[in-house]
């Protein structure tokens, strides 16, 4: 499985995110979990999505074929 790490900061309110220095909006964060395993999924609103498994210190592209 490959993954595609990006480097995000949050602002402090958690509206904006610098996604590889470009700032946009933040359409949507929220937190899941699934048997214990917690997640944060972010949906900016230039529609791509982000996954991060480590409250947000680290993030990734989703993979949409389940493996994520």
């Amino acid at each position: 499985m490959l993954t595609n790490k990006r480097e995000i900061i949050l602002s402090s309110d958690e509206k904006f995110a610098e996604v590889d220095g470009q700032r946009v909006r933040v359409k949507s964060l929220r937190e899941d979990d699934h048997e214990g395993h917690c997640w944060l999924w972010m949906e900016l609103e230039d529609g791509d999505e982000y996954i991060s498994y480590d409250d947000g210190q680290t993030w990734q592209d989703i993979d949409h074929n389940g493996y994520w």
